[in-house]
């Protein structure tokens, strides 16, 4: 193919040229083919600024070197093969948005690898995504739609958010919604993106939709533009008629009543047929279209008769994706064979939380069965699995970094020939904008939107997403970019290290699988109250764990390799061996990556941190987690005391019970100075039971002392 600089390139190179300065020894020409696709033009932009980082001079005309991005079409998409010599680069994308890995690639090396030996110091390489489909998963709220001043009505939200996920070899854009974000509830996506004529009753209008409809198309296009396919999830099917009563923050209470009239019957079937064909008719460049099945209000039958019938109509490109909690699993195979269409289901990975690295949730054993992947592994199947991963059931506040977890998760996501994963991140059912740090007391004003804050999360997992073994040396390299090279590396150290703590708390101390469950940035661990023993399961209320009636009694997420406190204790005094973790060992590798993270950050802040705000966010970050590692190690070793107490009736166990317990409320207290000073209660709306103390807003980060709770007065008050 010819190759030739194009107008776009030109422009970018002048502005470059401009801040590289005259003093560039070496001027370097980039090349992309007549027509560029906009990934490409995005991969060029990218070496160009690489280039002007390290003070070449990029030209459109005679240079010392050459790079050139093309396309060379083949089976395996988004891959790239970089190759050189001493005067030429070459970048060979087996697609449009290959070749923008590729000069991401390249860009990156440059970086790295400095001015002095370019361009010998850009090695040859060949890379093809590890997983297929690399998704994240994001709601969008009915208060952002509402609000012109949010973040889906932001152009800059929206470029630096596809940015990053470009940049950090994403793939696919998974919405599902709308999100009512205060009241957790879900209404159906049709009532603000269209508007029929034979019911128009239902909805918020035909000029409001129509805007939504547009802003939703631009938002599809953008992302194409980089390489990300857009999927749309409809959550429910019930049509209210009239706009829906959506509430605001800080006004309308959760739990208020604000009634809502719904279709029902076969008009309601009319409607979701006709809205299914008018929905996808107006967006003919989404990727993928779903519904979720069991808690919708409908059965799976609705959904054949609506869903895959209005379907029938659409081209055969478009894919269909089915949520399976709490549907009947025959039933949705029966769905799958039921379209032309290829098919992906969504089962969950654990459940509603990302406490381990695979798959310990299999079905049975007091597991909740939809918590799994219950028989959908089993073949012959028409469907694909992409592994729904509920990663804010976990972590929903603190800085999270750990490569190692991440590459674990992502090779499990193969399990079951599955093809990839939809991951939620931290803010997924919340607005964009900041909703952590707005206390006055400290400055933490370094970003606008949530996702720019969790950067070093969206770069880990997708990056291993692509490329299960991406060096280390990659990571290092941003957290030196952000706070310097000598700093960087501690700063990186340290998350690691802390990046253990919160999810090893959801696996040992396991109150549920829901993310309503347990919240553990938050929470003591106390107490499963009344239902918050059961797990709902479609129309019934189903035991979960036997009866979670205190901390003692709690069990953890894999009990084929961890030993909860109770059974330990039982197991030690009869002289059994099982191999499983022990609590104390538990406890201690809790210490330890308390001890590790607080060690490294503290390194950090005697190297000159860069960007000072964003350091002082995750030092303080650190510092809670290790105060909430320490919490729940020395609450775990009382626990483990007083079972052996109740065995044994020797007192001294009964007296190190109580010191450990004593222990854990220090800590507490300290984990609340810490966060008082960083942050007013974030809205912790996912956990649904606030009034019984395990809602931040009344415990923890506004409480002050933990021994104000009820909750650990009852645990105080047995060991006395």
């Amino acid at each position: 193919m010819t190759l030739m600089t194009t107008r776009w390139i030109g422009a970018f190179i002048l502005a470059a040229n401009m801040l590289a300065g005259a003093n560039s020894n070496k001027s370097v020409r980039i090349v992309v083919p007549s027509g560029a696709s906009p990934q490409q033009k995005i991969g060029a932009e990218a070496i160009a600024r690489a280039l002007k980082n390290q003070g070449f001079t990029v030209t459109d005309r005679s240079a010392s070197v050459k790079i050139a991005l093309d396309v060379e079409d083949s089976k395996q998409a988004e891959s790239y093969e970089i190759s050189s010599t001493p005067s030429q680069i070459v970048v060979k994308g087996s697609d449009a948005t290959g070749a923008m890995y590729g000069a991401f690639e390249v860009a990156e090396q440059i970086e790295a690898g400095g001015a002095k030996d370019f361009p010998a110091n850009v090695r040859p390489i060949k890379r093809s995504p590890f997983l297929e489909v690399r998704g994240e998963n994001i709601f969008i709220t009915t208060q952002d739609i509402n609000d012109s001043a949010s973040s889906f009505w932001s152009d800059d939200y929206w470029k630096i958010y596809l940015d990053m996920l470009a940049h950090d070899r994403y793939n696919l854009l998974d919405i599902h919604g709308p999100c009512d974000a205060v009241s957790l509830d879900f209404p159906n996506a049709f009532a603000y993106f269209v508007t029929l004529r034979d019911f128009p009753e239902i909805g918020v209008g035909a000029e409001q939709a129509a805007k939504n409809m547009a802003r939703l198309r631009w938002v599809i296009q953008q992302a194409s533009d980089r390489g990300i396919k857009v999927a749309y999830m409809n959550y429910e099917a019930s049509a209210p008629i009239g706009p829906w009563r959506s509430r605001k923050f800080g006004v309308d209470e959760r739990w208020t009543p604000m009634p809502q009239e719904f279709l029902s019957g076969e008009r309601l079937e009319q409607y979701t047929r006709q809205a299914v064909s008018s929905f996808l008719r107006d967006l003919p460049n989404l990727w993928m279209f779903g519904f979720r099945i069991g808690e919708s209000g409908q059965p799976e039958d609705f959904y054949k008769k609506t869903y895959l019938a209005a379907l029938a109509e659409a081209p055969s490109s478009l894919r269909i994706y089915i949520r399976t909690w709490v549907a009947n699993p025959q039933k949705v195979r029966e769905l799958a064979n039921s379209t032309n269409h290829r098919v992906y289901i969504e089962p969950k990975y654990n459940g509603e939380q990302l406490g381990l690295p695979y798959q310990a949730v299999q079905g049975g054993r007091e597991y909740p069965p939809s918590g799994s992947y219950e028989d959908y592994t089993n073949y012959p199947r028409k469907y694909s699995i992409l592994w729904q991963i509920r990663a804010h059931g976990t972590s929903r506040v603190f800085h999270w970094a750990w490569p190692e977890f991440a590459r674990r998760t992502v090779r499990s996501c193969k399990f079951g020939d599955g093809v990839g994963f939809s991951m939620e991140s931290m803010g997924a059912y919340l607005p964009g904008f900041d909703f952590l740090h707005h206390n006055p007391k400290t400055d933490h004003g370094f970003y606008k939107w949530e996702i720019e804050r969790e950067w070093a999360w969206h770069l880990i997992w997708g990056r291993t997403a692509y490329d299960s073994d991406v060096p280390e040396q990659v990571f290092e390299r941003a957290f030196a970019d952000k706070f310097g090279p000598d700093a960087g590396p501690m700063v990186f150290k340290a998350l690691v290290a802390s990046s253990k703590i919160v999810p090893f708390v959801y696996s040992y101390h396991n109150i549920g699988l829901d993310h309503q469950d347990f919240a553990p940035e938050f929470e003591t661990g106390d107490h499963a109250f009344g239902s918050r023993a059961r797990l709902w399961q479609g129309t019934r209320l189903v035991p979960y764990g036997g009866n979670n009636d205190d901390f003692l009694r709690v069990r953890p997420l894999d009990r084929t390799a961890m030993a909860d406190p109770a059974s330990f204790a039982t197991d030690l005094l009869q002289g059994r061996s099982t191999g499983k973790m022990s609590p104390f060992e538990a406890a201690d590798y809790l210490d330890q990556a308390a001890k590790e993270s607080e060690d490294a950050i503290g390194r950090a802040v005697g190297l000159n941190p860069l960007t000072p705000k964003n350091f002082d966010c995750i030092r303080m970050d650190v510092a809670a987690v290790a105060e909430l590692g320490r919490y729940y190690a020395n609450r775990i070793r009382s626990v483990t005391h007083l079972a052996l107490y109740y065995e044994s009736q020797d007192h001294a166990d009964l007296t190190a019970a109580h010191e450990f317990l004593s222990k854990a409320a220090a800590d507490w207290d300290r984990l609340s100075d810490v966060t008082a000073s960083a942050f007013i209660p974030p809205p912790e709306l996912l956990d649904s039971h606030a009034d019984v103390f395990r809602n931040v807003a009344e415990f923890g980060f506004r409480r002050r002392r933990m021994t104000k709770c009820s909750d650990f007065q009852f645990a105080s008050n047995k060991l006395r």
